[in-house]
């Protein structure tokens, strides 16, 4: 590696940095000393354990935390293809209320049920597809927009997916 002392500056490798002490004294050695290089840039030998960090760590997860919901989820959500549509509405309004307490749910949908946003929507269909051991339980790019607009259109369309209609119903 390359390294010069002229008038304050130290020359090491690529880089240039001023130096506090004065040409000819040991600054450019003790700079090199301080310096590695991972790369063609040299960096200073610290490791990230070395920063004190500001932020607190992480909460640990309890039962009221992300797995808690997932767990009270699957336990409201038990046998949820024996139920139907109206009870799927009343069992997704309580996986709600669990996941977000403050959530309000005043404003009504045009099928007369609670309005929510159809990330929402997303969420509750996967609890439910958890809960029934089926990750992926339905295709959203086939599923209407407005079924993902009330929790009535949730339950519904949760009740149409587990109920499917046989071919010979169809006929009739």
């Amino acid at each position: 590696m390359h390294s010069e002392e002229q008038s304050g500056i130290c020359v090491v490798g690529p880089s240039v940095s001023r130096s506090r002490h004065r040409p000819g004294a040991s600054g450019c050695v003790e700079l090199r000393s301080r310096l590695t290089t991972a790369s063609e840039y040299p960096t200073l030998n610290v490791m990230k354990t070395d920063i004190p960090s500001a932020v607190p760590p992480p909460p640990p997860v309890s039962g009221a935390g992300a797995g808690g919901v997932v767990l009270s989820a699957a336990l409201i959500l038990k046998e949820a293809a024996a139920k139907t549509a109206e009870q799927l509405q009343e069992d997704l309004t309580r996986v709600l209320r669990v996941a977000q307490p403050n959530r309000r749910l005043s404003e009504l949908a045009a099928d007369g049920s609670p309005k929510i946003p159809s990330l929402v929507a997303v969420f509750l269909l996967s609890q439910v597809g958890k809960a029934v051991g089926r990750p992926r339980l339905v295709n959203l790019s086939r599923v209407r927009r407005e079924d993902m607009r009330s929790l009535g259109g949730v339950a519904r369309l949760v009740y149409q997916t587990l109920h499917p209609v046989s071919a010979g119903s169809l006929a009739s």
